[in-house]
């Protein structure tokens, strides 16, 4: 009898740290998995649902974050505004899947070029925006030839009669806020469309 009293007591702590260490692992997996779940619906929150690219929104809190922290240590970023030329020709001609394989060619060419700190946006259509956090004018020209030359590339290669036109703001000291920033980043990436399309054109702000 005495035993049996043994046997049967181990037998139902056993089980019952069992059960408990069960309750935590299916707790913790829960848990797991809900941080998952939220981690993604953030993510696509601050998501372009077609490139990948970071959206509009998200695109502007970055901004005025970079825009503060230069502020404080007055270090240089560098901000480019895309327009892909004859987009509408592109949908017209070819049908909007081949447009979106334009805009998305677009993302991952110059994500090839940029750094983790860097980012690409949509902000809406067929236009573009890169943040190049700690850039001056000569460290952007050369990776945005790069990424212009990338996507020319690219473009003609997959007989597709489009190029991009290019404004690029280096804020060198005190910079405007980030509205202003990119109404004087879109007029630059304008007066190259005006001048002929398929260019860049740079410019500096001191304040």
């Amino acid at each position: 009898m005495a035993t049996g009293h043994t046997y049967s007591s181990w037998f139902f702590y056993a089980w019952s740290t069992l059960v408990i260490l069960g309750f935590f692992v299916v707790v913790a997996l829960l848990l797991s998995a809900l941080k998952n779940s939220l981690e993604h619906e953030r993510e696509l929150a601050h998501t372009d649902y077609l490139t990948g690219a970071v959206n509009r929104r998200f695109f502007f809190e970055l901004l005025q974050m970079e825009i503060n922290r230069s502020l404080r240590y007055k270090h240089p970023f560098t901000i480019a505004y895309i327009d892909v030329d004859n987009f509408k020709a592109i949908n017209d001609q070819s049908g909007h899947t081949t447009g979106d394989q334009v805009l998305c060619m677009l993302v991952d060419q110059a994500r090839k070029y940029l750094r983790t700190t860097d980012m690409v946006a949509r902000l809406g259509g067929d236009e573009f925006a890169l943040l190049l956090p700690e850039t001056d004018q000569g460290s952007a020209q050369v990776v945005l030839s790069k990424i212009q030359s990338g996507i020319l590339a690219e473009m003609q290669q997959r007989n597709w009669p489009a190029t991009i036109s290019m404004g690029v703001l280096t804020c060198a000291d005190t910079p405007p806020a980030a509205v202003e920033i990119i109404r004087m980043v879109d007029d630059l990436m304008y007066s190259v469309k005006r001048g002929g399309k398929n260019g860049i054109k740079y410019s500096t702000y001191t304040g």
